[in-house]
């Protein structure tokens, strides 16, 4: 079925919608600045047709994975569309087959495939329309760049590929347009389908977790009240700034006010169980979704009322509480208001009912300034680009831009009023000297195999150097164990700028991470300083809190007062886990299988895919006995058997038993587990008393020693293919991929 928007005469177009279509119509690219429920998405879809009509494929992006599955969801009743995400990565190897007219993907993967240049070459040359969603993402310090550098590559490649950027608010709209050649489609004020009424609302919150629960709880039983009729009571999507505020309000709003149906909504809840949540409300089964910022971003829950009970949060590196970007707080209160919903939040304009939307913003008195200024004063886009300009050159070259010239010309389009072509050269030169680029007689660029590391796991080229500076120090040293070595390894400054601590010396250790990093961590793991201990630890939990409930329970941490600990908030924990998992397979491809530690590397690199197994330093020493495979070992590292002395006062019997027992409640714990994140259930076995009989016998006799697997950190794993020590980054993420998929 086609996509025609004119066939509906009970829902026509509205005016800035049909101007949109007309530059489409026009061939041209478009920025389409339209207010929240204005109806973009049929600008896309209306792109999408366009693109199909003329035989070409169409490629949306977008920030969330939510939002992947939502406008693939959109798209699928006219054109079958491929969703590539991280829940979607057997996708991936579909993205190359004709039988879909368009693909949905989050930034991030759309922008791997176009500055590889062989993918590019196969996936973008079809492409008729790229559309990028949520473009005011350009001026996020972590996303930007990259959402940029897409626009820059695009008009670089493929100059006749129709560009569509959407955004609700931006406040250099024109300036933006005109800086990319973009045709500007503008909403303005009194534009939006369903008007907005923001109120500010001032708090005094408490110090403790309780007092700020209990001022929040009151600022909602008020605000309830001003609605006593049940059956008139308005759509609420409440935003917590906590998986656990979320949860407690939904409690006690729950108990107080039996008629409210309510729910929560954070990263906490399985992907089904989210998705559920949503569907009631659209469909007015729920009445409140307490939720944390993961429905703050284009996700369609419109709501009559949007409330935001707190703007900003402590930032422990800073030793400050930060104001949340603007970004996040307009897209926050976007949410209320949105037309064709059931609602009841009425008011009477000239005789008439007319439908309106309402945003409560609970903030301190000493905030309540800024959050009238953002509200009155919409977003500007600013670059990203120089702030990672090491990386997004290094990727520029991996795309095939391979002079200086070249780099410089696509620099000279970069969003910015003046260029700095010294910090361009003086980069260009830094990369030259550390060897992430190569430059022939020719003049013509190409990058190193560190540089290919930087391009292809997304990761700041300090880290590399990072990476290469431990491998010589590990290779140093004789008397390491592998919990030190793993520490180590992930004690990059990408990951650890992200860790926070109530502590006042880690405070001031994290304001300076290399400090922390070169100095602190490697004289207390070289036992050159035991002072600095606290900062280790606050590494190994954060390290043990990013992946699984084993490594929380190994450290003997409670997750939950953890994760409060150390300030880290589920966006956080998403960060963490993401960027640790980049490391750790850019170390992989960087340092090679056959180093001295590249059994251990891998070892937890297959961990962190396969959670909840994760493996420290003691499941790995117990692994290099004879007989006892990862999982035997886990087993019995969490029955506290630890050492080689421990197994030999075992009763192979009585432990058998005892191992059995153990793993009921162990498999009830994966699939669980595997229920939240939806994937595929795998019960484990224990040992059986004769194995353990052969096992806790062959060690027990005077040559121990022989049988251990000596060769240290050389683990038999019979499910890793053997591999050369130099591999190419491309057959790396092909072999990372075939190994997923089995």
């Amino acid at each position: 079925m086609d996509f025609n928007p004119f066939l509906n005469p009970t829902k026509p177009p509205r005016p800035k919608q049909q101007d949109c279509f007309a530059a489409i119509d026009h061939q041209d690219s478009l920025l389409a600045n339209l207010w929240t429920g204005y109806g973009k998405t049929w600008v896309a879809l209306y792109l999408a047709q366009h693109a199909i009509n003329h035989g070409r494929q169409f490629l949306i992006t977008c920030p969330l994975k939510a939002l992947v599955d939502q406008l693939t969801a959109e798209c699928d009743p006219y054109f079958p569309t491929l969703p590539v995400s991280g829940d979607y990565r057997q996708n991936k190897a579909l993205l190359f087959e004709p039988d879909f007219k368009g693909f949905c993907m989050t930034y991030e993967m759309a922008y791997t495939k176009l500055i590889n240049q062989s993918q590019r070459r196969i996936l973008f040359e079809g492409i008729g329309a790229f559309i990028i969603d949520e473009i005011q993402i350009l001026s996020d310090p972590g996303r930007g760049a990259v959402v940029e550098s897409m626009i820059l590559l695009i008009q670089h490649f493929y100059p006749r590929t129709q560009l569509l950027l959407m955004s609700a608010t931006l406040g250099n709209a024109e300036s933006f347009a005109n800086h990319f050649g973009l045709e500007l489609v503008k909403t303005e004020e009194g534009e939006r389908p369903v008007p907005l009424e923001t109120e500010i609302r001032e708090l005094l919150l408490g110090k403790s977790r309780d007092q700020q629960f209990g001022t929040i709880f009151h600022a909602l039983c008020q605000l309830i009240g001003e609605y006593p009729l049940s059956d008139q009571m308005p759509t609420m999507l409440v935003f917590c700034e906590s998986r656990w505020l979320s949860k407690r309000l939904n409690t006690e709003i729950s108990k107080k006010y039996p008629h409210i149906k309510c729910d929560y909504h954070n990263a906490g809840r399985s992907k089904k169980d989210r998705s559920q949540i949503e569907a009631d409300f659209r469909a007015g089964n729920k009445n409140f979704i307490f939720c944390t910022p993961t429905l703050a971003m284009g996700i369609n829950v419109p709501c009559d009322i949007c409330v935001l009970t707190a703007v900003s949060r402590w930032n422990s590196l800073l030793n400050k509480k930060q104001m949340l970007g603007a970004n996040e707080i307009i897209q926050k209160i976007g949410r209320a208001g949105r037309p064709g919903m059931q609602s009841n939040l009425y008011r009477t304009v000239q005789g008439k009912n007319q439908q309106y939307g309402k945003a409560i913003i609970f903030c301190a008195p000493n905030e309540r300034a800024r959050i009238e200024d953002i509200i009155d004063h919409p977003l500007n886009l600013t670059t990203q680009i120089p702030k990672n300009l090491k990386y997004i050159l290094l990727t520029w070259v991996c795309a095939g831009i391979t002079s200086i010239d070249g780099l410089r010309e696509i620099f000279g389009r970069v969003f910015m009023e003046e260029h700095n072509w010294q910090e361009f050269q003086d980069t260009i030169t830094w990369l030259k000297e550390k060897f992430f680029l190569r430059e022939d007689e020719a003049g013509r660029l190409s990058l190193s195999h560190a540089g290919e590391i930087v391009a292809y796991f997304a990761i700041q080229p300090e880290t590399v150097l990072h990476l290469l500076r431990m491998r010589t120090l590990l290779d140093a040293e004789k008397d390491l164990s592998l919990a030190n070595v793993f520490v180590v390894l992930l004690a990059t400054p990408e990951f650890t700028e992200n860790i926070r601590s109530d502590s006042e010396m880690d405070r001031a250790a994290m304001v300076n991470t290399n400090h922390f990093i070169h100095r602190v961590l490697l004289y207390e793991v070289f036992g050159k300083d035991k002072f600095h201990v606290v900062q280790l630890e606050a590494v190994k939990k954060a390290f043990a809190l990013v992946y699984n409930d084993y490594l929380s329970a190994r450290y003997s941490l409670d997750r939950t007062k953890s994760l409060q600990s150390l300030r880290i908030e589920p966006g956080d924990l998403i960060v963490l886990q993401n960027t640790l998992r980049r490391i750790l397979a850019a170390a992989q491809a960087l340092l090679g299988k056959k180093w001295r530690y590249g059994k251990a590397l891998d070892i937890i690199s297959t961990g962190a895919d396969n959670t909840p197994m994760l493996y420290d330093s003691d499941v790995i020493e117990l692994a290099r006995i004879d007989g006892i495979g990862m999982k035997t070992a886990i087993l019995l590292v969490e029955a506290n058997i630890n050492t080689v002395k421990d197994l030999k006062e075992i009763n192979p019997h009585h432990f058998a038993n005892r191992l059995k027992r153990h793993v009921v409640q162990r498999n009830e714990a994966l699939k669980n587990y595997a229920h939240q994140m939806g994937i595929r259930y795998q019960a484990w076995r224990a040992p059986g008393e004769k194995i353990l009989t052969r096992i806790l016998g062959a060690i027990s006799k005077p040559s121990t020693q022989s049988n251990l697997r000596t060769n240290k950190g050389k683990i038999k794993d019979k499910s890793q293919n053997p591999s050369q020590n130099h591999v190419s980054v491309v057959e790396m993420l092909q072999l990372g991929d075939q190994h997923r998929n089995k």
